[in-house]
C-alpha cells in the first residue's frame, strides 16, 4: 500500500518555508517606538495611550496570522518531545538556514535518514493540522 498524497503537501511545505519573514514582519508590527517628550512641546490629551492602542491593534492580515499561529504551535509541540531539539534543527537546516536536504541535515544531526524524513513528515502534519487540513 503505497502513502496518501496530500494536495495541501506543497502549500505546508512553502509556509514552513516562509516563516521566519513571516515572524520578523509579526514582531515589527509589535514594536512600539514610544518616546517622551521634553521640553515645552505641548502634548495632546491620550497621546501616549494612542500609540501604544496603534501598537497592539496592528497584525498581520489574517490569512499570513493564521500561517503563522501554525508553524509556531508545531514548534512548540515539536519542542515538547524528547528528541525535539534534533526534530527542529531538521526543520531549520532543510527550510530555514542552511537549504540542505533531508539526508545532508540528517547526516549533520547526526540521526537516520529514515528519522529525519519522519520527522520531517510529522512536522508537516503539524502545521496541516493546525491550518485544519487533518480532519
Amino acid at each position: 500500500m503505497s502513502k496518501p498524497r496530500y494536495k495541501w503537501w506543497g502549500y505546508v511545505k512553502n509556509i514552513i518555508r516562509a516563516y521566519p519573514e513571516l515572524k520578523s514582519q509579526a514582531e515589527e508590527l509589535r514594536r512600539t517606538s514610544l518616546t517622551a517628550v521634553y521640553g515645552g512641546a505641548a502634548v495632546k490629551r491620550g497621546d501616549i495611550a494612542d500609540k501604544v492602542f496603534q501598537a497592539a491593534a496592528r497584525e498581520l492580515p489574517r490569512q499570513e496570522q493564521r500561517e503563522y499561529e501554525a508553524v509556531t504551535e508545531a514548534i512548540a509541540a515539536t519542542e515538547r518531545y524528547s528528541n525535539g531539539v534534533d526534530r527542529l534543527k531538521i526543520i531549520r537546516l532543510v527550510y530555514w538556514n542552511g537549504g540542505y536536504t533531508l539526508e545532508g541535515a540528517a547526516l549533520s544531526i547526526p540521526c537516520g535518514v529514515a528519522s529525519a524524513w519522519r520527522w520531517h513528515g510529522e512536522f508537516i502534519k503539524l502545521v496541516a493540522g493546525q491550518l485544519g487540513f487533518m480532519d
